[in-house]
């Protein structure tokens, strides 16, 4: 009988250790510059509604793409190749400091997001494809929790730029080519030292592989709208931070984004391992947690808005994480790059409603026992969902 021993994986500690490096990177860039993003635009002359549009709207697009780019990937099977397009073009977060024109700024925020739509299926579906034998919830854990570390340190770069240099934008995005040059040679390495097992392992999988077909698109559907669910009745980061400029000063606001990414990358990490012991029952923990943040809406003190954030970073780690390391119990190698695609789609449409609805509920002041009770069903209907896809 033929060996179907798949291919090994040279050092599965360090491929996971370089993904997790690369991400790093591309969040010191990314998230550096979220961080001054809207201010440097308003500068330019742009107004809130204006910025907010073209904010909005490129975060559509970007989660538009990861739909097509995921299809694209599974037919064609250029997974480095889009991954090494969708890194590349973090390019244009740098070059907003070169470039001090609206026109082009704008270009070049969406360009960005398009770069994440592009890449994010291929490199989840390389990355968990790469490591399963040490355990995908660990693995997406330990890689969240290196991507949230670039995502506190971002700011901070920027930050300390903007302190030094009397608010000299142009410097600030500028300072971000160094960790694009780190992203681009730690994505060089892990390329050599990985593409060619990935390959092999791509092609000896078959559709009957582990008892299962290809894609189980029901159990797939199910999970989707379990989490799609849960995200839309989850009280979002934007409007914690909204409530909390009435709660506490605003130079302290950032620091709460700050409690909340910290947060976050110690709970990805956490999550990872227990999920790889635990399995569902871990996100359905996750899920009965999101009930909790939207005591804010009635409780506006110092203690609830730490209270949310901490729990709030809790769940957002483990969406990070987890959320996406249970896409490979129902999709080989081979269709992870479309279960990716349409995943993403699905959480980027909660997110929208998120914000819509419960912006919606805090303009008219709806009563909290509403707000509350709508939240406490749906996360229930989640959390039914979320088993029954075990089942299906």
């Amino acid at each position: 009988m033929a060996d179907k021993t798949l291919p090994r994986i040279p050092s599965p500690g360090l491929v996971i250790l370089l993904f997790g490096l690369v991400s790093f990177a591309g969040d010191i860039i990314y998230e550096g510059g979220r961080a001054i993003i809207p201010s440097y635009l308003k500068l330019l002359g742009l107004s809130a509604i204006s910025v907010g549009a073209i904010l909005g709207g490129a975060e559509a697009v970007g989660y538009a793409m990861r739909l097509v780019a995921g299809s694209l990937v599974d037919r064609t099977k250029f997974y480095w190749f889009f991954i090494f397009i969708g890194y590349g073009l973090l390019v244009s977060i740098p070059l907003l400091g070169i470039f001090p024109s609206i026109g082009v700024a704008v270009l070049l925020v969406i360009v960005e997001r398009i770069a994440k739509g592009i890449r994010a299926p291929s490199r989840d579906a390389a990355f968990s494809t790469l490591t399963e034998g040490v355990g995908v919830g660990k693995a997406f854990g330990v890689h969240e929790f290196m991507d949230q570390l670039g995502a506190v340190t971002g700011p901070l770069v920027v930050a300390l730029v903007l302190y030094k240099t009397d608010d000299a934008y142009d410097v600030a995005f500028l300072a971000l080519f160094a960790p694009y040059i780190l992203l681009v040679l730690v994505l060089g390495i892990l390329y050599s030292i990985t593409h060619q097992a990935f390959e092999e392992r791509l092609s000896q999988e078959s559709p009957s592989n582990n008892g299962k077909t290809s894609f189980e698109k029901r159990k797939f559907a199910y999970y989707s709208l379990a989490v799609f669910l849960n995200t839309t009745f989850l009280f979002p980061m934007g409007l914690i931070l909204y409530v909390s400029t009435g709660i506490v000063d605003s130079w302290l606001v950032p620091l709460v984004a700050l409690l909340i990414q910290l947060v976050d990358a110690f709970a990805a990490l956490f999550a990872g391992f227990m999920y790889d012991r635990l399995g569902v029952h871990v996100l359905s923990v996750v899920f009965l947690l999101s009930i909790f943040p939207s005591l804010l809406v009635s409780n506006k003190s110092m203690t609830a808005l730490i209270g949310v954030a901490i729990v709030f970073g809790v769940v957002y780690g483990a969406q990070e994480s987890v959320y996406r390391a249970r896409i490979t119990q129902f999709a080989e190698a081979r269709k992870r790059g479309t279960a990716y695609g349409i995943f993403n789609v699905i959480y980027g449409l909660s997110l929208l409603l998120a914000g819509t609805l419960f912006g919606y509920l805090l303009d008219h002041e709806v009563s909290f026992v509403t707000i509350f009770f709508l939240v406490i069903v749906f996360q229930l209907t989640a959390v039914f969902l979320l088993y029954w896809s075990e089942t299906k």
